[in-house]
């Protein structure tokens, strides 16, 4: 059976390509991975950070709640949180959350800022659902836990390098043409190019699309790459064991996740 060709039965020719400048960003975009930023667009980045146990060694007491602003007067206020926003820090690196919202896990400055900046990684639930956020004086970036990583120290590391422009979690790299190779620690178990069953919002029908099943560190996971309009190629990897148990069952998971907006990553 061909892969590719019997996904492409399943979505039909999918709607018309669109130019450039929008399937970048709204290849990007997700509905539950939000960034806010509150003062500037990118986040400050003085001091490097180590690897992953050293990035996400934990901090504060797991049952802290945050904190709420005051009044003058000393009476509680709630916060001014812009939407979809449920937590942020306050001037002087305090935690203020959204009511509502159980703090489950803090780590302190991820990103290992200079004062008077700060930076944190937080863990909470939020009507429901739990949520991983990186969070620092300038914005903040939360996604719904388990969405692409299975721990919240991987997550955590991989949006610590990508605030700093360093390298996230690739596991891959393009090769020729629409091949994929594996980078040090991992094994490719499978692959396959031309992804033209992804809709539009994720690859054009001229650009450089892959996907493949691979083991690292004991895990598995599925990495899709694309390189767009010759663009610097990107790779977005989900852990089997946050997704579908098959490469065969992914590729439609994911198609759908581009078509609905929210993303991988």
């Amino acid at each position: 059976m061909n892969l590719t060709e019997e996904l492409d039965r399943s979505f039909g020719s999918g709607p018309a390509h669109r130019p450039i400048e929008d399937r970048l960003a709204a290849g990007r975009r997700v509905v539950r991975r939000r960034r806010v930023a509150t003062v500037t667009a990118a986040f400050a980045v003085v001091a490097a950070i180590g690897a992953v146990g050293v990035a996400v060694a934990t901090g504060s007491d797991p049952s802290s709640k945050g904190n709420v602003a005051t009044q003058p007067s000393g009476e509680p206020e709630e916060p001014e949180f812009m939407p979809g926003e449920e937590v942020r820090l306050d001037r002087d690196g305090t935690l203020l959350t959204r009511e509502g919202v159980q703090v489950v896990r803090e780590v302190e400055n991820p990103q290992g800022l200079a004062p008077p900046d700060h930076s944190l990684g937080v863990v909470y639930t939020f009507k429901g659902d739990t949520y991983w956020a990186l969070v620092t004086n300038s914005g903040s970036s939360t996604e719904v836990a388990h969405l692409s990583f299975p721990t919240f120290e991987y997550w955590l590391a991989d949006q610590v390098a990508l605030q700093k422009g360093d390298a996230t979690l690739a596991l891959v790299e393009f090769g020729d043409g629409e091949s994929l190779e594996p980078r040090a620690g991992v094994e490719i178990i499978s692959q396959t190019g031309d992804l033209s069953m992804m809709p539009s919002n994720f690859a054009g029908p001229n650009d450089r699309t892959a996907v493949a099943e691979v083991t690292y560190q004991g895990e598995r996971w599925y990495v899709l790459a694309r390189q767009i309009d010759g663009t610097t190629p990107e790779y977005f990897p989900t852990a089997a064991s946050v997704s579908l148990p098959t490469l065969e069952q992914f590729l439609p998971y994911a198609a759908d996740q581009y078509a609905n907006g929210t993303g991988l990553r």
